[in-house]
């Protein structure tokens, strides 16, 4: 039988939706020749010791080898393959990744009933500190032997929680596998627990799963079948993580969600911004930049990016042309306090910046805003020089320039803020406040602005005036 080829170069591009074809070529050539297991989680442990290894290896493999795996049937390759996939279950569970223990939990959960026999001795072994572990336990409907198995296995925990030998915020697991295999048996157990440590399991949010258990136990049925999200079809379950994997390489494990989380959306951006650009310096793209570009681009990259976060869209991956016009030719200059020279350099930037981030997958029409932007040369100059597009720090800088006050110089510039705010305050009569732009405010006229501690640096650095030239 002719040997299947794994396409590698497929599996470890980012500008594709989802490379499937790529995938299923690898689970038919891992299911047709179980021995090549092996070359697939080998490269999935390069994956991991390559903190900048930026592909998505680390979803695909474990499913290329779930899917496999679930195909071998008493094959004895099978139980190695789990056995490495539980095994890297594990490891990330210990690591505080989710994502990668999502991909794992889902290969493993794929075995079916198969798996719970083995998980139950993982769990019966002290491998209880894998919380995924539990989950695969919903599998065991049908068989009754497993059942049997786990509904002893939950009951074991509540006694054990009643003995002080199991915390009671460790115990979810084993009360959503009593929810799920209802144990008669356990009632009582179940009973003492909420007498005893009703103040525990409150005090760890466990209450509702506490009532759910009892309420099993004493006859009632969870209507949600366990073990469904390990129902879903391989394709649909990737499809769905690939997104989330991207959304966490390009914004942090926030997410889009980070207002909700309460993190401040300017510390956000700049804490992204920073990571991108990094990565985008490293890049064939920077590299070939000129050399004028090429000392500028990551720093310029970080501009874009943050204002573009914070003034556009929060998702790298929505900005249209329209969008990039903002940024370029109307935030950059009424921003961004630098020579001519700076702004020569832009549009090349950016055009590479665009070409990248295509080849990331994170901007999808990258290729086609890249050649547009590239022409913006001429554009940007114009729009920087003019005075009329000026903020009130770059107003305030050029200003400064004029007054023969060395700019580069975060100590003169200093002691001239505090003399333009000073003599503001004396022309008002009173003492402002200092401006926070993500703080709610009621509008204040005047007539020339203040410059505050949060404010973008007028030195053009990117940065805000308190952590640049007002530190």
């Amino acid at each position: 039988m002719a040997t299947i080829e794994i396409d590698w170069a497929a599996l470890q591009r980012k500008e594709v939706a989802l490379p499937w074809e790529a995938i299923e070529g690898a689970i038919e050539a891992v299911a047709a020749e179980p021995v090549r297991w092996g070359d697939l989680a080998l490269e999935m442990r390069e994956w991991k010791k390559d903190e900048e290894a930026l592909n998505y290896v680390g979803l695909y493999v474990p499913v290329i080898l779930g899917e496999a795996a679930a195909r071998l049937g008493e094959d004895g390759r099978r139980e190695e393959i789990v056995g490495f996939l539980l095994e890297a279950l594990g490891e990330a569970e210990d690591d505080n990744d989710e994502y990668l223990a999502e991909a794992c939990a889902y290969a493993c959960g794929r075995q079916g009933v198969w798996i719970v026999p083995r998980v139950i001795e993982r769990i019966e072994g002290g491998g209880e500190g894998a919380k995924w572990l539990w989950s695969f336990l919903g599998s065991a409907r049908g068989n009754e032997e497993c059942e049997g198995r786990v509904k002893e296995l939950g009951k074991r925990a509540v006694e054990e929680a009643l003995e002080g030998k199991r915390a009671v915020e460790d115990l979810w697991p084993a009360l959503g596998a009593l929810t799920d295999f209802p144990n008669p048996a356990a009632e009582e157990a179940l009973k003492r627990l909420g007498e005893e440590k009703r103040g525990e399991l409150k005090g760890a949010d466990l209450w509702p799963e506490y009532r759910a258990a009892l309420q099993a136990a004493c006859g009632e049925r969870r209507e949600d079948p366990p073990g469904e999200g390990w129902r879903m079809d391989p394709r649909e379950f990737l499809t769905e993580e690939l997104e989330a994997w991207k959304e966490a390489y390009a914004y942090g494990e926030e997410g889009e969600g980070y207002e909700e989380e309460g993190i401040d959306p300017g510390e956000a951006a700049d804490e992204r911004s920073e990571k991108l650009a990094a990565r985008f310096g490293e890049s064939e793209e920077a590299r070939g930049l000129s050399e004028a570009a090429r000392e500028e681009a990551v720093a310029q990259a970080r501009m874009m990016i943050e204002y573009g976060m914070m003034y556009v869209d929060d998702r790298v991956e929505a900005w249209g042309i329209g969008d990039w016009q903002e940024v370029l030719l109307e935030v950059f200059p009424r921003k961004i306090s630098a020579e001519p020279e700076w702004f020569g350099t832009v549009a090349e930037i950016a055009a590479a910046l665009l070409r990248w981030l295509a080849r990331e997958g994170l901007a999808p029409n990258g290729e086609t805003l890249a050649a547009e932007v590239a022409g913006w040369g001429p554009r940007i100059e114009a729009a920087a020089a003019d005075p009329a597009n000026w903020g009130m720090a770059k107003s305030m800088v050029m200003g400064a320039h004029g007054a023969g006050i060395d700019v580069t110089d975060p100590a003169g510039l200093d002691a001239y803020v505090r003399q333009y705010n000073e003599r503001l305050d004396e022309e008002t009569g009173e003492e402002e406040d200092v401006f926070d732009p993500y703080e709610r405010q009621e509008p204040i006229v005047r007539e020339t602005p203040k410059i505050g501690r949060n404010d973008p640096c007028p030195c053009g650095s990117g940065k805000k005036y308190k952590k640049c030239c007002g530190k």
